[in-house]
């Protein structure tokens, strides 16, 4: 129920811009028991989001023992007195930050209500933290080496156990981390905060602890939006790698159904399977970045890792796009079009509180699967004996670690006649549109919505099911206008010919100051000073009425510099349009259109060879001084460097 690195960023300019300048609205916390506070992350519009703290019991067992503090933000509607019914949002997990989700502010969500973003007891900003760094370096540990899984399994282990003593040690209670305290939190932020009542939007995991609010705590629920349902009874370690085989199933029938992806990928259907064994005879070795230390890590990527990377590209509606291609450069051994995933992948491995993670997953997921459920799943990969994907294959030897009770209550389901909006991505590969039909048939008013071409919470992406969720809220009792989502179709993926494959950019922009950077900063700023230098001399030789001899060395240097900077030109211009449009292609190459950009330096380079060759004296005729020798001979290095860096860049055609 995680997302991806390389997507956890939330992007929310498309779902309605920052909000136009207003006077201040009135506090949301006065004279209530919430603690104003500045909020620690960035916010969109600081005028309109303001943050408190709110103190509640850790345990309510124990309502007189430790207490916790969670962060509460509230994004004021574009309206200074809002008559809609405020929304509830917090992020998934279990064990993600929920502060990106102040980017809401502004959007067509906080049009005509407040939005109230929880950070759930645990995570992000909420004290404390459940962070485990220990088992964040055992999952970049075991990306190192090519151990075999029980051996990886066995220093994951370790590291939960030194976590949670660690944790314990600090006085914190374990146990008490669970989705039904959860719930008790959303329940008691209502009546802090005097809502009557208000509409619960849950993202992934957070759509169970909006279930089990609707179950525990009723009062005051006037609405459930659920995206990427987590249904409170379904188990979730039986059907990982099935849920990865049905997205790619259907990604594969998006594939033979059109030409140009049939032709590229006659045999998709097996190539995830083939790749991932070609790594497991020959792990890949890939340069990344430590995400803790920002130093080098080498990893050594099996096939698990590719099919984990695979499962994980499946959340993300952009990256869904590059599922194919990723294979194929992964599975012939690219190592450059690996890096961007794999440093994605270490981000993410560091930055969920995965104590609370453990806390509930242990607790309530872990104990509803079986062994012979899990082993079965195991192997439901088409071509492959056994998948373990990377984080959730080692849960269930982690829990035995982990040391929290199990709490089978929690899987009670939710029987409810409050109006439910029920979203899924057609390719979500852990909560499954099936999954999602199936709770919305369960519950008493339920409305079911699959959103083509998108993969896990499309309710944050594109324009269309936002406008389909925020019609919800609006009326949850009348069904919401769907017709948008037949402007709607699969992916287009994106095919060998729409890229040209390079690691250069994403080198260049990720590995900061390094020997090659700094030839090729030397090498503009000798294209510069010889351009500058050349071109006064040149000017300055024909108003004297110097020889065409003499001028033409310095001719070719000077039409090589401004052909060879126009080149990095044209090359930055590019980057900065392709950011704006789909930012991931850089992390394959370039666009294919702009390939032809990469001959300009070579040209630039031969430009400037044939000046240095005709500045050379070949014969008593040719030994008239050559006008600006030295621009001429500096031009002509600065050039050749240029390509020499642009090779090691591997920046060239």
């Amino acid at each position: 129920m995680r997302r991806p690195a390389a997507l956890l960023a939330l992007v929310l300019l498309v779902l309605g811009g920052t909000a136009p300048a207003a006077a201040a609205p009135t506090s949301a916390f006065t004279g209530t028991p919430l603690r104003p506070v500045d909020c620690p992350m960035p916010v969109p519009d600081a005028g309109r989001v303001e943050c408190a703290r709110f103190a509640v019991p850790e345990s309510r067992h124990d309502p007189d023992g430790d207490h916790v503090e969670l962060l509460v933000a509230v994004l004021h509607s574009e309206v200074d007195d809002p008559t809609a019914a405020p929304v509830l949002v917090t992020a998934g997990g279990p064990g993600s930050a929920s502060g990106g989700l102040t980017g809401l502010a502004g959007s067509a969500y906080a049009r005509d209500r407040d939005v109230v973003v929880l950070e759930q007891r645990g995570t992000g900003n909420s004290e404390p933290a459940l962070t485990c760094p220990e088992l964040g370096q055992a999952f970049i540990t075991g990306l190192t080496t090519a151990d075999p899984p029980a051996r990886e399994t066995t220093v994951q282990v370790a590291a939960a156990r030194a976590c949670a003593d660690r944790l314990r040690a600090d006085g914190v209670d374990l146990a008490a981390y669970t989705t039904a305290e959860n719930a008790a939190d959303v329940a008691d932020l209502r009546v802090a905060l005097g809502h009557d009542e208000w509409d619960l939007w849950g993202l992934s995991y957070s759509t169970r602890l909006m279930l089990t609010v609707l179950r525990d705590h009723p009062e005051g629920v006037r609405s459930l939006l659920l995206d990427s349902a987590v249904p409170t009874d379904v188990p979730e370690y039986d059907r990982l790698v099935a849920g990865l085989q049905a997205a790619w199933d259907r990604l594969v029938a998006t594939c033979a159904a059109d030409a140009a992806c049939a032709r590229a990928h006659p045999r998709l259907d097996t190539a995830l399977a083939a790749a991932a064994a070609r790594l497991d005879e020959q792990p890949l070795e890939v340069a990344a970045t430590h995400p803790d230390t920002g130093g080098p890590v080498t990893l050594r990527l099996t096939g698990d890792d590719l099919v984990s990377a695979v499962f994980n590209a499946l959340y993300d509606p952009q990256l869904i796009r590059y599922v194919p291609l990723l294979v194929d450069r992964l599975g012939d051994g690219d190592a450059g079009a690996a890096r961007p995933v794999a440093d994605a992948a270490l981000v993410e491995l560091t930055r969920t509180a995965l104590g609370l993670y453990y806390s509930v997953q242990c607790a309530e997921m872990v104990p509803m699967s079986t062994d012979a459920a899990a082993e079965a799943d195991a192997g439901a990969l088409a071509g492959r004996a056994a998948t373990r994907l990377l984080w959730l294959g080692a849960d269930r030897e982690v829990c035995r670690a982990w040391g929290v009770p199990a709490r089978p209550e929690a899987a009670a389901p939710v029987v409810s006649d409050v109006p439910v909006l029920v979203m899924a991505g057609q390719y979500d590969p852990i909560t499954l549109p099936e999954t999602g039909r199936a709770l919305a048939a369960r519950l008493g008013d339920a409305t079911f919505v699959e959103v083509p071409g998108q993969g896990h919470t499309p309710s944050l992406q594109g324009d269309c099911a936002p406008s389909i969720a925020v019609a919800f809220l609006d009326d949850p009792h009348r069904t919401p206008d769907t017709r948008c989502l037949a402007g709607l179709g699969p992916v287009d993926v994106v095919l060998d010919d729409d890229v040209h494959l390079t690691s250069g950019v994403y080198r260049l922009a990720t590995d900061g100051v390094t020997p090659v950077s700094s030839g090729l900063a030397a090498a503009v700023t000798g294209l510069l000073a010889g351009l500058a230098g050349l071109g006064v001399a040149l000017v300055r030789s024909r108003r004297r009425g110097s020889g065409g001899r003499r001028r033409a060395p310095a001719a070719l240097a000077a039409t090589a510099a401004a052909v060879g900077l126009a080149a990095l030109a044209a090359l930055a211009l590019v980057i900065r349009d392709t950011l704006a449009v789909d930012e991931l292609v850089l992390g394959f190459g370039l666009p294919a259109a702009a390939a032809w950009l990469l001959w300009l330096p070579v040209v630039a380079a031969l430009l400037a060879t044939g000046g240095l060759v005709l500045a050379l004296p070949r014969g008593r005729v040719d030994r008239a001084p050559v006008l600006a020798l030295p621009w001429v001979l500096g031009t002509g290095v600065a050039a050749l460097g240029l390509v020499a860096a642009l090779a090691a860049l591997d920046l060239l055609p």
